[in-house]
């Protein structure tokens, strides 16, 4: 987020990373999903994406967001198959 390189305040705020077509933000937590949107103030989707993200200039319908949720409540296994099936699911544009 270097001002200059990522933004310019001159003369007022404009995000330069616009030249990024396409943006995915993978997270893994103990919370699924749909509690961070719904009980924790959608820190990824509301925050990073599209305020942080998009005040650097990336679109913020060109970005998304996959996320391995309750990751302490499975096996090495199904993480382990989780990055596996990433390539896939950045293919797929999963939600």
């Amino acid at each position: 987020m270097l001002k200059g390189f990522a933004y310019t305040e001159d003369p007022e705020w404009r995000g330069l990373l616009t030249y990024i077509n396409k943006a995915t933000v993978i997270t893994t937590a103990t919370l699924t999903k749909d509690y961070l949107r719904q009980q924790s103030g959608d820190p990824i989707q509301g925050n990073l994406i599209n305020r942080t993200l998009a005040d650097i200039g990336i679109d913020s319908t060109k970005t998304n967001w996959i996320h391995f949720g309750e990751v302490n409540l499975t096996t090495d296994d199904v993480r382990k198959q989780f990055l596996t099936d990433l390539p896939e699911l950045y293919r797929n544009g999963q939600q």
